[in-house]
């Protein structure tokens, strides 16, 4: 994913793409290493680049079960689940009771990122910026315009076992006062940005 975002910051794509780790052909990806954290940090890294970010249901719901075998998936998976087993040729129901369900996050990432529409679908390169970060795992990149003249940050943390303290640096003039998912304040000292950020977390800010 920093390869892709770097190459987002370097040149444009001439068609539309999905930006979602799953579909009906793939594994689920709450069942994917991370878990239901890499799932919400996907979504938010997704929703903020222009690509369409959510198109399978189920997602929301945390859902482990795959709808069908069509794509990396071990020859030992495919046998334990023929097509009589598979949603895709079956019926079958989703967990609507999940405790790990987290529809009200993808809800409130969709708001923030139908405010700035224009802004996320840009393909332009120049609306792109990675960003630096003092720790491996942090993956940050800003969107940016100048007419109007805005400024959104995304940072995440990427490793879905651990928590991170990390300094990010938007640059001089930056400044950032609220996480606009989680409501949060934000310290910044100079344009560097502190981030203290559970496994998986995501921070959204206007600067």
């Amino acid at each position: 994913m920093r390869s892709f975002i770097a190459r987002l910051a370097n040149e444009a794509f001439p068609i539309a793409y999905f930006g979602t780790p799953e579909n009906h052909n793939t594994p689920r990806a709450a069942s994917r290493s991370g878990g239901t954290a890499y799932s919400r940090w996907a979504f938010v890294v997704n929703s903020f680049i222009p690509a369409v970010p959510f198109i399978h249901s189920g997602y929301e719901l945390a859902e482990r079960y795959p709808i069908n075998t069509g794509l990396d998936f071990t020859h030992d998976q495919i046998r334990q689940l023929p097509s009589e087993k598979l949603p895709l040729f079956s019926e079958y129901a989703y967990n609507w009771l999940s405790k790990e369900e987290f529809t009200p996050f993808v809800k409130k990432v969709l708001a923030l990122r139908a405010k700035h529409l224009s802004l996320v679908t840009d393909p332009d390169p120049a609306s792109f910026q990675v960003l630096v970060a003092d720790k491996e795992h942090i993956l940050a990149f800003a969107r940016l315009s100048e007419k109007p003249k805005r400024r959104l940050a995304v940072i995440t943390n990427s490793d879905f076992s651990s928590a991170i303290d990390s300094v990010v640096d938007l640059g001089a003039s930056a400044r950032p006062s609220v996480d606009l998912l989680s409501g949060k304040k934000l310290k910044c000292v100079d344009g560097r940005i502190h981030v203290q950020l559970a496994p998986g977390e995501c921070i959204v800010c206007e600067y």
